[in-house]
């Protein structure tokens, strides 16, 4: 491949490899900055650069290889990409990207035959590949079949738009109608219509707390209100699935005797050994759960945390009473006189509206800072 290219893409292409080489990037690294170069228009520093890449590379990157492949062949050596198109082909066989290059590299030699077989192959995997029906078009065309070419570039089209081929469908006789196109999936944005919910305002004081209740009130029963019904609207479905589970359990375990119930404690004591691991990915699986519980492992860490929150949602509850208490002592009422519900000096209680101002003041200042 060098000996095609001038000394001058050489000399700047070796000394970009070299730098990068320096930067500590790796061999993947730098085949993807010299894709970067190719979008861009470099194409024979890129060239350049992606086969350097892939030779001083230990382990055979097959998106490397497969992007170098690409690579020449665009750049006008199809030849020289068959070899390496060939041998991903033999190791990731019915890759719809290498068949596709493959077709694609045949059609730059001219050999039709080749071409359209590697191109039949790809969309008979992927019917409406965009390149691979594209070239399959023009090879029709080629042999006088209009109504196939018509055909594969309306496959072509319908994933992947684009003005030439609209013009080449008109040049072939064809008008093209919405329905050739694929309309793009646009998810409801809203399917459950929660985002219709407005979150009031929080309060960052007594005041505000008073003005702000009722809203809340009616925002969180708004809330309860529409959960209930997603609830209902989703039963049936949970309904069908646990009989499907138990469908399923059914025909896994051979038992389709009696009444055919499966009891939950029946499920929950089986475990990861009592399947007996025999193959290689079940023993791993095994593994990965026992490390879960482990020092460091997802379920340890999960449980790690939940034990501090815990702790502080019982000192946050416990400080929080002790205010309170503190307040009722502090805003207590003492009998002035004998009355019929109580003696001179005693303490019936406290004023709850006197208590919760304070009491309230004391949280936002404490715990719920803007």
């Amino acid at each position: 491949m060098e000996k095609h290219l001038p000394i001058s893409t050489k000399t700047l292409g070796e000394k970009a490899y070299n730098a990068l080489k320096q930067s500590n990037y790796s061999e993947a690294e730098i085949s993807n900055a010299a894709v970067g170069l190719w979008t861009i228009g470099k194409l024979e520093p890129a060239v350049y650069i992606t086969g350097k890449a892939c030779l001083n590379n230990k382990m055979a990157d097959a998106d490397m290889l497969s992007n170098f492949s690409a690579m020449l062949s665009m750049a006008g050596a199809p030849h020289q990409a068959i070899p390496l198109l060939e041998f991903l082909n033999q190791t990731y066989p019915d890759n719809t990207t290498i068949l596709n290059n493959l077709g694609q590299a045949w059609y730059g030699l001219g050999d039709i035959e080749k071409a359209d077989m590697y191109l039949e192959k790809t969309t008979r995997i992927y019917a409406y590949h965009p390149q691979a029906n594209y070239t399959q078009c023009l090879l029709q065309e080629s042999k006088g079949n209009t109504t196939k070419a018509i055909e594969k570039m309306k496959n072509s089209m319908a994933y992947s738009y684009s003005l030439d081929k609209l013009n080449k469908l008109r040049q072939l006789g064809y008008k093209v109608k919405g329905s050739d196109m694929r309309i793009p999936f646009r998810p409801n944005p809203n399917p459950l219509g929660m985002r219709n919910f407005v979150r009031p305002e929080y309060p960052k004081n007594y005041d505000e707390e008073v003005q702000l209740k009722y809203v809340w009130d009616n925002f969180q029963k708004s809330i309860t209100d529409k959960n209930l019904q997603l609830n209902q609207q989703l039963q049936p479905y949970i309904n069908n699935a646990a009989k499907q589970a138990e469908e399923n359990y059914k025909k896994l375990t051979g038992n389709q005797k009696g009444n055919g119930s499966v009891s939950v404690s029946s499920v929950t004591n089986l475990s990861a050994t009592s399947a007996g691991p025999t193959h290689l990915y079940e023993q791993t699986a095994q593994r990965n759960l026992e490390d879960m519980n482990k020092d460091g492992g997802l379920a340890f860490r999960m449980k790690a945390t939940k034990k501090k929150v815990d702790s502080l949602m019982r000192s946050f509850q416990a400080e929080k009473d002790n205010a309170h208490k503190n307040f009722e002592k502090k805003f207590s009422v003492i009998v002035n006189n004998e009355t019929e519900l109580a003696k001179k000096g005693e303490n019936i209680g406290s004023d709850a509206c006197k208590v919760q101002r304070p009491y309230s003041e004391w949280v936002y200042k404490n715990y719920n800072q803007p």
